[in-house]
């Protein structure tokens, strides 16, 4: 098998999420004028369908490249990856119901945001370019967005995530695809 054809599926799940994403944004524009994230949309009526989506293009896509690529050391990166993304989906419908499950959709928010940077970090450190390091800065600097968000000083998270998001997704099928061209 092409080592490009291992990776395919990964590009699919990050392009079907930002697609997804966007026309979320472009249903319910007004999210990014509040403090409001991603998750207002898996529990607005009209974008749940979208966000449903976009979250598994991205969870899916993902554990497809990671079976592709079985037999390396980042295929349980990848499927770990994979797992936070359905985490993050499926703990989204609820997390307006009681403080519990908000707290459980941080948790798994927070995870997966976790795990990109620790992604992020070894494939800057592995692929030392200025790409790279580009989609770093742009991920690291929508991170701090985020985090002033969450403190109340601005109101950023929607633009913050997607920024981090997308930042990142280059970042990872850039990067793999690198590696996977170099095994």
């Amino acid at each position: 098998m092409k080592r490009s054809s291992r990776v395919r599926p990964l590009l699919i799940g990050q392009i079907g999420l930002i697609v997804g994403l966007l026309t979320c944004f472009v249903l319910k524009p007004q999210f990014l004028k509040s403090e409001g994230g991603f998750s207002n949309y898996g529990v607005t009526a009209v974008t749940v369908p979208f966000f449903t989506l976009a979250f598994l293009f991205a969870a899916v896509g993902t554990f497809m490249t990671a079976q592709q690529i079985a037999r390396t050391k980042l295929a349980w990166s990848l499927r770990i990856l994979a797992l936070l993304f359905f985490f993050v989906l499926v703990s989204t419908y609820p997390y307006k119901v009681n403080g519990a499950f908000d707290d459980l959709h941080k948790l798994a928010a927070i995870l997966l945001f976790v795990w990109e940077v620790a992604l992020s970090v070894y494939f800057v450190r592995k692929l030392h370019d200025a790409p790279n390091v580009l989609a770093f800065a742009l991920q690291f600097g929508a991170s701090l967005a985020a985090l002033i968000t969450f403190l109340g000083f601005v109101h950023l998270l929607f633009v913050s995530q997607f920024v981090e998001g997308a930042a990142f997704g280059v970042l990872l099928v850039r990067s793999l695809s690198k590696v996977e061209a170099t095994s």
